[in-house]
Order: C-alpha cells, then sequence, then structure tokens
C-alpha cells in the first residue's frame, strides 16, 4: 500500500501528439515522446492516483506574458498554411518545425502547465508534472528555437509573480541541453533563481551560446540569480549530477528559500538518449525530486522539456512521478567520485558566485598569485571564458536560414540502438520498484505509552501499532528489535521508536556491559549484524555519544555512523568535556562535534556538504536515525529545531528505498498519560509538549507530508571551519569529497 499522496496533479492528453514533423520521419521530436510516457505511468498505476489538470488553450495575455504580439501571429498563421509554406518558415528558425497543428498543440501544453502550477500555488494541489509537448525552454520572446514555440515554465513563473505577488520562485532546468529562454525572461530580476546543467562543451555544443557559460550569472538586480553548470564532457550520469545538487545547487536553494519550485524536466541527459549522450539512471530522477521537494514547502511542478530516447525517456517521467507521490526512490548504486571536468565546472560556478551566496563557502579563497599554476589541478579556474577558436552564435553571427532537415544526432545503426534499449531493458529489470504494506509503525517502551494516544487520534489506519507485539512493560531493546523487523520484512516503510533514557538501564543487562555499550546504536547495530550480516546500515545521530562502543561498530564496512553533537551536551553521554570541536576521521566511525549556537543553517550545511554525499556513497540497506538526548532537560529546549528534524527525516527517506528507522529518547522523563491533541484542536494536558510536537512533526513527514520552511540565519564561521576540517580528514577515505580547495578570488 503505497503513501497518501495529498493530491499529485498530472496534465496529459493524446491532443499533443497531433502535431509531428511531416518531412522527416526521423526527426527526434515525436509524438511517441508523451505516447509512451503516458504509456509507462499507467502501467505502474500512477496515473490513477493522481488528479488530472485538463489541457486547455492559453489565452493571448498568457502567451503576451514572455512573447511579442508578433512571436503568437507567426504561430498562429502556420494553422492555415500549406506544406511548402510550413517547410519554407521552418528554415527560419533553428531546430524548428512548424505543422498545421503546432499552434494548438503548444497553446493547449502552455494552458495545462499554467493551470497545474497554478493550482499547487493556491494549496489545492501539493505537487504535480506537465507530461506535455512541444517543450519551451528554448522560446525567447520573438524566437522560435530548439523544438520549442511558447515559453511554458517562464510563462507559468511570470504569472505566479503577478497573480500571487511572490517573491521567490526557483526554476531549476536539468535538461541537457541550456534552457535559454527561460535564462534571458529573469536575467536580471532577483525574485527568480534560475539553474541550468547543460552540455556545453566549453560553448562548441549547441545552442552555441557564450551566454550558456558559469560567468553568465544575472546582470543588475538579478546578479547571482542565474547559476550556469556546464558539463564539458559526454558520459557523465548519476555521479556527477548529484555531486552537483550536493555541492552547488542545494546549497544556493536552501539559502534562496523559494516559495515555489519549478523544473524543466528534460530527460535527455538520461542513458541511452542520442542527443544527451549523457548516462543518468532513469531512478536517479526520483532521487532529484526527492532532494527538491522539502523546499517551498513542497510547491514543486515538473514540466516535460527534452528525452529522446522512447525507453529511458519513458521510465524517467514514470520514476519521477512516483517520487511525487511520494513512494519510496528505488536504489541507485554507490555514486563515486565525479569527473575532474565536473569538478572543474562547479568549483568555477562558486568562484563567481561565492560573493552573492553565503552558502557558497566551503572553499579557500585565495589570490591567483597565491596559487602555483604549474601544480594546481584544476587550470580553467585560473582563468575566466571563454577558449579560443570557438564560435558562438550572436546576433551577428546567426544563420539567417537553416537546413530544413537539420541532424539532431549521430545517426545510430540499427545494432547500436539494440544494444543501448538492451542496456536500458536491463536496468528497468533490476530497478526495484519496492513499496511497503503499510508507511509507518509506532512502538514506544512503558514510559511513552501516550504516543499510540497520539496516533490513533492523528494517523487511524495509516500506522501499524506494534503495542500488541510485545509485552505489557517493554524494554528499549524490545522496541528497537521489534520496528527492525517491521521494516526489514517489509510490513511498513518506516519505523518510529519512542524510549525513554532510563530504560537503558532496565534491559538487565547492567552487569555485562557498560551503559554506553548498550545505547540505542549498538542494539540496533547489533541485531543487524547478527540477523542481515549482508546489509548495509547507516546510523546518523544527534546528539549521543560514540565513544566506548564495541569495536565492531568502527570496524564493520557494511556499518557506516555519522554521529553529530553540539558543544556542551557530550558530556551528558558520558564523554569528557570539551572545549574545542572534535573530529574522528575514521572512514566508517564519523564524529563531528559544532559549537553552539547549532542552527538550522548549520545543519543544513553538514547535511550537503558531508553527512548525504557519504549516505549516497555508502549505499544502505537500511538507514536508522537517532535523535538521541535533543532536548536539554534544564530548558527543555533542542539544538535542532521540529522544521529542520523534518527535513532531515524526508532526505534520509531517499535512501535504502525508504527504510528508515527513527529512534526517539525521551530524555525528560515524562509520562504521556493524557490523551493527544484531538483532530478537532481541543487541547489535552500533555507534560511534555515540545516532545509530543517532535513526534507528531516525525510522524507527519514519515507520513509523506510537507516540509516546514527553516529559519532563516548565519553560518557560524567556526562550524563552517569544522566542515571543512572534516572534509579534508575524510576526503582520503570517500571518493565523493572531492571539492575542497583553493579557488582564486575576483574580487
Amino acid at each position: 500500500m503505497a503513501c497518501p499522496s495529498n493530491l499529485t496533479g498530472v496534465v496529459y492528453d493524446e491532443k499533443l501528439s497531433s502535431h509531428f514533423n511531416a518531412w522527416n520521419k526521423d526527426f527526434t521530436e515525436t509524438p511517441h515522446r508523451v505516447i509512451q510516457s503516458i504509456k509507462r505511468c499507467r502501467e505502474l498505476k500512477l496515473l490513477e492516483r493522481c488528479k488530472r489538470i485538463p489541457i486547455r488553450e492559453a489565452n493571448e495575455s498568457e502567451i503576451l506574458t514572455c512573447h511579442s504580439r508578433k512571436h503568437l501571429e507567426i504561430l498562429k498563421s502556420t494553422e492555415t498554411m500549406k506544406r511548402d509554406e510550413l517547410m519554407a518558415i521552418s528554415q527560419k528558425y533553428d531546430f524548428i518545425y512548424f505543422h498545421e497543428k503546432s499552434f494548438e498543440n503548444a497553446t493547449l501544453s502552455l494552458g495545462g502547465v499554467v493551470d497545474l502550477v497554478d493550482n499547487i500555488v493556491s494549496g489545492k494541489l501539493k505537487n504535480g508534472m506537465a507530461i506535455i509537448r512541444p517543450p519551451g525552454h528554448h522560446a525567447m520572446f520573438e524566437e522560435f528555437c530548439g523544438y520549442c514555440y511558447f515559453s511554458n515554465v517562464a510563462i507559468a513563473a511570470q504569472l505566479m509573480l503577478d497573480k500571487y505577488n511572490l517573491k521567490r520562485i526557483l526554476i531549476l532546468d536539468w535538461d541537457v541541453h541550456h534552457g535559454q529562454g527561460s535564462q534571458f525572461k529573469f536575467y536580471n530580476d532577483p525574485r527568480v533563481l534560475f539553474a541550468s546543467i547543460h552540455r556545453y562543451e566549453h560553448g562548441s555544443e549547441w545552442p552555441h551560446l557564450r551566454e550558456s557559460d558559469y560567468d553568465f550569472i544575472g546582470e543588475g538586480p538579478g546578479k547571482g540569480y542565474t547559476i550556469n553548470v556546464p558539463l564539458n564532457e559526454l558520459g557523465l550520469g548519476n555521479s556527477e549530477y548529484l555531486s552537483i545538487f550536493f555541492n552547488l545547487l542545494l546549497p544556493v536553494f536552501y539559502e534562496f528559500d523559494p516559495e515555489l519550485v519549478l523544473v524543466s524536466a528534460g530527460y535527455d541527459c538520461a542513458i541511452g538518449c542520442p542527443e544527451g549522450e549523457m548516462t543518468v539512471t532513469p531512478a536517479c530522477f526520483a532521487h532529484f525530486v526527492n532532494l527538491l521537494k522539502p523546499l517551498a514547502s513542497g510547491k514543486l511542478a515538473l514540466v516535460l522539456e527534452g528525452g529522446y530516447n522512447l525507453k529511458s525517456l519513458s521510465e524517467s517521467v514514470a520514476m519521477s512521478l512516483r517520487s511525487l507521490l511520494g513512494d519510496p526512490n528505488s536504489l541507485i548504486p554507490p555514486i563515486t567520485a565525479p569527473k575532474h571536468s565536473v569538478v572543474e565546472s562547479v568549483l568555477n560556478c562558486i568562484k563567481v558566485l561565492h560573493p552573492y551566496w553565503q552558502s557558497l563557502c566551503y572553499q579557500d579563497l585565495v589570490s591567483p598569485l597565491d596559487i602555483p599554476a604549474d601544480k594546481y589541478p584544476f587550470k580553467r579556474v585560473l582563468h575566466l571564458p571563454p577558449v579560443k577558436d570557438v564560435q558562438f552564435y550572436t546576433t551577428e553571427t546567426r544563420p539567417e536560414m537553416f537546413p530544413l532537415i537539420q541532424e539532431c544526432a549521430d545517426d545510430l545503426t540499427v545494432k547500436q540502438v539494440e544494444e543501448i534499449n538492451k542496456k536500458i531493458d536491463e536496468i528497468i529489470k533490476k530497478t526495484s520498484l519496492y513499496v511497503a504494506e503499510k508507511c509507518l509503525s509506532v512502538v514506544a517502551d512503558k514510559s511513552n505509552m501516550g504516543v499510540y494516544s497520539i496516533c490513533q487520534t492523528h494517523l487511524g489506519a495509516q500506522f501499524l501499532s506494534l503495542k500488541d507485539k510485545l509485552c505489557d512493560s517493554p524494554t528499549s531493546p524490545e522496541c528497537i528489535k521489534a520496528s527492525l523487523e517491521s521494516v526489514l520484512n517489509g510490513q511498513t516503510q518506516c519505523s518510529l521508536v519512542v524510549i525513554s533514557q532510563s530504560s537503558l538501564q532496565l534491559n538487565g543487562l547492567e552487569n555485562k556491559a557498560t551503559p554506553n555499550d548498550l545505547d540505542n546504536v549498538t542494539i540496533a547495530a547489533e541485531h543487524i549484524t547478527n540477523n542481515y550480516s549482508s546489509k548495509k546500515l547507516l546510523v546518523i545521530e544527534f546528539g549521543a555519544s560514540s565513544d566506548h562502543r564495541p569495536t565492531f561498530l568502527s570496524r564493520n564496512s557494511n556499518i557506516l555512523l555519522l554521529s553529530v553533537n553540539w558543544f556542551g551536551k557530550r558530556h551528558c553521554c558520558g564523554a569528557p568535556d570539551v572545549d574545542m570541536e572534535d573530529i574522528s576521521s575514521e572512514s566508517h566511525n564519523i564524529n563531528i562535534t559544532f559549537n553552539q549556537p547549532f542552527s538550522d543553517v548549520d545543519l543544513v550545511a553538514a547535511l550537503m556538504h558531508i553527512i548525504l554525499p557519504l549516505s549516497y556513497e555508502f549505499c544502505p540497506d537500511l538507514t536508522l536515525l537517532n535523535l538521541s538526548n535533543t532536548q536539554n532537560s534544564e530548558n527543555n529546549s533542542s539544538p535542532l529545531s521540529k522544521a529542520v528534524v523534518g527535513h532531515l527525516i524526508h532526505l534520509l527517506r531517499g535512501l535504502s528505498q525508504g527504510k528508515l528507522v527513527v529512534l526517539l529518547e525521551n530524555e525528560t522523563n515524562y509520562s504521556f498519560s493524557c490523551v493527544a491533541r484531538t483532530k478537532n484542536g481541543n487541547k489535552v494536558n500533555i507534560e511534555s509538549p515540545q516532545f509530543a510536537d517532535l513526534i507528531d512533526e516525525c510522524m507527519r513527514i514519515m507520513l509523506g507530508g510537507s516540509c516546514r520552511p527553516l529559519a532563516k540565519g548565519i553560518m557560524s564561521k567556526r562550524n563552517v571551519l569544522l566542515i571543512k576540517e572534516t572534509q579534508d580528514k575524510l576526503k582520503g577515505h570517500w571518493k565523493t569529497l572531492q571539492f575542497r580547495c583553493k579557488i582564486p578570488s575576483l574580487m
């Protein structure tokens, strides 16, 4: 049984397959792109779980938001043109064909996109996807380009700015070709952050624009609000794209804090696409979506752009829609070191963007004179573009006429196509679409039985109570083991364990080990090791000491322990008091201690630069989040806000096919003897309301709820230094941590 979708919208219609290139049967932008994508979504029973948004013709005022009247009239006139006229006008534009149905398809697609986005912004939908054609992101103010007629995403963004007075919209374009239409529209507008990952090859790749390079970052008030990530070699895949997300895009996106996220979702960077020649697997797109969903309180719309291998396109569309619906992400192979050229491109982006974003502070900025050019590994970081001998398209060099039949990609033999499709079929066959029977199980020890009342009041049949599987007075080890079993045997996707600190002393083993040996993590790890020895366990813990634990935890390569502490709490866990940051750099037992104040901003930085890259490289079968000792017993406060715990849980649900166990320790030992707050808003007395709120938030996010906005803040300089030092000590052990180096300051 899948988790509740909370209304994911979808736009599709067979009418959008009525325009095509009538004189080139091999043209890649074909009606089968939407036909096959819809077919695959039907096969996986995804469409029936969505709310369908009907297409409708966009009106003139909507189109004129981003285009001239001349542009509109030219396209409208093609409805009545004869074949020779259509062929003649098509040659005036780069990679464009006109058909008598092109105007109708373009207006219907645009109308559907606008209505989908409007429903999301107004709260009628949680998120959604537009499976439409023709695409739109290359269309400019008065120029058709690259199969695109109307700039669908840019128009929707502008309309939402105007109608709802939004202040911050994020547009991410992961299509393999640069979305110049979207960039040009908002180049000087700080309300729209535009980011594009695209083939560039130093300018030799289409659309051959100087403006597609990394040093074009906006102008006027919009300077810093355009991010171009140029890809300068072929064959890039999951590792490269995720490294761009973690080290550049997500830190800036979190700092920007958008109110709406729009994705120009082109799948021509997917494996097998003849135009993209990249190797991103279909399942990886679900991970991209999952990484974006915490932003903007979940207000996220994907709009189909490119993608020209029908197998990889349709599968990638389906995996993206599954993620929007809240299904667990399929496993992808462990990511590894990104290719040198991608590290170089990311560093170049940081070089020009760091003055505008405080989150881009994890490289050492030095004078160019202090970098020995002969020893520096990233030569192109030392200079600004362009490279020599590259011919760019400008208003002066753009051809007046284009060939009627333009080659979209290198011709492949029948055998080559068969081999590519066979490889894609193998990837699809190996991709597990696992979904557990229920979304969530809950278990509590004898001191926290009131948790079941909270669950019953708020969740009803959405959760599985493990109460009946245990004795009347269960101990923490019994609770933890029951929780692990419910997830590992497929009963539930996630599990929440609520236990008290005192219960760690009630397991009957005090004489056999020290209290630290009996903590939550040790109990869980021992159970996994003894009963599921081949499973890889990722442990992320906050506020608990990793000192004095059994040696098997640090020596077992199937266990990765990431322990995050904050100054002033380690003494509560039996560790010696410290007055400076402490870093343990053992490759699989990593301990980081932050100075207070420990803010949401600090945790996001640790997530992006350490926790998530290592987690994706480790590729666990089960993820354990231990929120032990998150509350201060003196003032009942926590360094972890309720909102940031929600983001943490959501992002960790993206791993391990969603198999996540959250251990929540009630350090204050308050009793849950009262009934919980009820649906109608009536409140009852709970002696630890903050802890009850934390339980609520954990359950809400584990059931697929949207993340709350995070508190604004400025990163502590000492905590920035700590993350830098941690990366430096770990990069010899972990291939994904390759972005810590000196870069020249342009100031």
